[in-house]
C-alpha cells in the first residue's frame, strides 16, 4: 500500500499540455503567493473582516486545487463559506 500523496500535479499537467516550463512557473508563482495569502488570510481572520477573510480563501483555495494540494482544500472551502455568512 503506498501512502497518500500530498501533491498531485496531475490536473496542472493536463491544463499546461504537460509544458514543464509552465509547470515550473506556476510551482514558483504558488511558493511566493501561498505564504502572502495565508498571512492576508489570518490578518483578516483576526480583525474580522469577513469579505476579505471571504475572497483569501477563495484565492487559497484556488492555488491549492491547481496545484493539487487536496487534503487542506475543503476546510478552505469552509471557512470561505463561513466568512461570506458573516457578510
Amino acid at each position: 500500500m503506498s501512502p497518500k500523496a500530498l501533491i498531485d500535479f496531475r490536473y496542472l499537467e493536463e491544463v499546461s499540455g504537460n509544458d514543464q516550463e509552465f509547470i515550473r512557473q506556476m510551482i514558483e508563482v504558488f511558493l511566493e503567493q501561498s505564504p502572502l495569502t495565508i498571512t492576508s488570510l489570518r490578518e483578516a481572520f483576526n480583525s474580522r473582516n469577513w469579505p476579505k477573510v471571504s475572497m483569501s480563501a477563495h484565492s487559497l483555495k484556488t492555488s491549492l486545487r491547481l496545484m493539487g494540494v487536496h487534503e487542506p482544500v475543503d476546510m478552505v472551502v469552509k471557512l470561505e463559506l463561513l466568512a461570506k455568512e458573516q457578510e
